[in-house]
């Protein structure tokens, strides 16, 4: 299971989904209409969602927006090595086992 699907079963409506996949910023630029009023309350849901993850140790990234700011960042999860063996990526550029693996496993045991 990779950290996207463990972060899946941790949310808890349809905006902390929506974080996750990556529809929705963390800093609530992405809301619309009446949403845009309770703003305040999203990034309470946000903090909550990210405070769940780190107590359940999923491993994440926050991609900053194009300005560096929070307003527009955004949720990713890196792909661990065992799911990059088994997507069709592996083997077309970079061999699977090697040096490359074992440079990109202590790359994520950084984060």
């Amino acid at each position: 299971m990779n950290a996207q699907e463990q972060a899946l079963k941790l949310v808890r409506g349809s905006y902390q989904r929506n974080l996750i996949l990556g529809y929705e910023t963390l800093g609530g630029s992405s809301l619309r209409g009446k949403a845009k009023t309770y703003i305040g309350r999203y990034q309470e849901s946000t903090r909550n969602l990210i405070a769940r993850l780190k107590s359940n140790n999923v491993i994440y990234k926050i991609e900053l927006g194009p300005r560096g700011g929070w307003y527009s960042a955004k949720l990713s999860f890196p792909m661990t090595f065992e799911d990059w063996s088994k997507s069709s990526f592996c083997g077309k550029l970079y061999p699977c086992t090697g040096i490359f693996g074992t440079q990109y496993q202590s790359y994520l045991e950084r984060f």
